[in-house]
């Protein structure tokens, strides 16, 4: 694999890809995926159908786009080019992954204690307090609120026409983003490493289980919560049963869960692998990333799994696990996410938003003027949504 890095002035990262490697059609090489329980997955999922309680209106709901976390979403589509729709110009903001609800609605928490919304085309919307700094993505609910937590614990609703606050109540202090599900209720991560579970109509809490994570939950099929442990398990959780350690690795693991539309489930451990894990918990495949993960992988809907590094890179796989993209920006790059049609977008330290193919080619780099730090949202006409260091920031459509 060869990767020609960032040279001069306005010049771009140019990975040289075997672009064979990234064939879409089915092949063997892993440990058949089984259905031959209630908790198992099908060999073809759509990971955003999956029922749960976030708006199913919304181009872009939640941290990862939908409550199995993928981050893609089949019937989004990458900008065209990369013109900057509108930034935010707010130096201070210190703005979560946004995250963009009907009508093209983006809403973000900030550092400051307020939750903010934006017109598609830039125009503030409406500021809500929140009584605290908001540092987790929100989320947009079925019925038209956005949910949050503030990192003192308090969570609550704002209603995302107009920005009247709804219900809210005391939670566990430093949560992760809200996981909604489909009975009703809110489930989250803490730095107590307890999946606490919230009903959604007063946010009052329900219960809490010890399941030894402190990263953003993941819907799997079945209706199962999977929980990534800092003891290196992978713990399906099913309410009112405790919860089972369905894989476990070497090490940590850093990252949430993201389910592939094969049914494969998607995490990285803190031995700097990525590992692939099949319906019975077995493990399909792991590959080194040299370094760890940053942020969650992302899927594509043909399956293939792209994940930021710590070293600077995002380095993509196919469904096998065979290497097939390496793209190195200068700095590291927040994590990506993959639009319907398989492009690949990322920030990075060096200012800039990426558009590169499957293939390795790349379709442009953005300036996004400062440094990105979140990872990216879509919205329904093909605009692209980050927060960096002064605001947030639209690319297209």
């Amino acid at each position: 694999m060869l990767v020609e890095s960032l040279g001069g002035c306005g010049e771009v990262a140019r990975p040289t890809v075997d672009a064979s490697s990234l064939d879409a059609g089915p092949k063997d090489g892993g440990p058949p995926l089984t259905d031959a329980d209630a908790d198992a997955a099908p060999t073809s999922v759509d990971p955003c159908g999956l029922p749960s309680g976030a708006s199913a209106t919304a181009p872009w709901p939640m941290l990862g786009g939908c409550a199995a976390r993928p981050g893609s979403r089949k019937d989004t589509r990458a900008p065209s080019g990369p013109a900057l729709g509108f930034s935010s110009d707010a130096s201070s903001l210190g703005a979560t992954a946004p995250v963009v609800a009907e009508g093209g609605v983006v809403v973000v928490g900030t550092s400051d204690g307020r939750l903010l919304a934006f017109s598609a085309s830039g125009s503030l919307l409406w500021s809500a307090p929140t009584g605290g700094p908001v540092a987790a993505s929100p989320v947009v609910l079925a019925g038209g609120d956005v949910a949050y937590a503030t990192t003192a614990g308090k969570l609550g609703r704002v209603r995302v026409a107009d920005g009247v606050a709804g219900p809210s109540a005391a939670g566990a202090p430093g949560p992760t983003a809200l996981l909604p599900l489909a009975d009703g209720t809110l489930a989250y991560t803490a730095l107590d490493g307890k999946m606490h579970v919230a009903a959604s109509a007063d946010l009052a809490e329900l219960e809490a289980v010890d399941v030894d994570s402190t990263v953003p939950l993941t819907l799997g099929v079945g209706g199962a919560i999977l929980a990534a442990g800092r003891d290196g398990a992978l713990r399906k959780v099913v309410r009112g049963r405790a919860p089972e350690v369905w894989f476990r690795a070497s090490s940590a693991l850093t990252s949430s869960a993201a389910l592939s539309p094969l049914g494969v489930v998607l995490v990285a451990s803190a031995a700097g692998r990525l590992h692939a894990v099949s319906a019975d918990g077995a493990e399909r495949w792991s590959a080194a990333l040299e370094g760890t993960a940053v942020g969650a992988p992302a899927v594509a809907p043909d399956g293939s799994v792209y994940v930021a590094t710590s070293e600077g890179k995002v380095r993509g796989f196919d469904r096998d696990g065979k290497e097939g993209f390496a793209f190195e920006p200068l700095g590291v790059a927040q994590p990506p996410i993959v639009a319907g049609g398989g492009t690949v977008l990322f920030g990075a330290e060096d200012t800039k938003l990426y558009a590169v193919q499957p293939s390795g080619r790349i379709l442009f780099a953005a300036s996004l003027r400062s440094r990105a730090t979140s990872p990216a949202a879509l919205g329904a006409n093909g605009a692209v949504y980050l927060a960096t260091e002064s605001g947030v920031v639209s690319v297209g459509p």
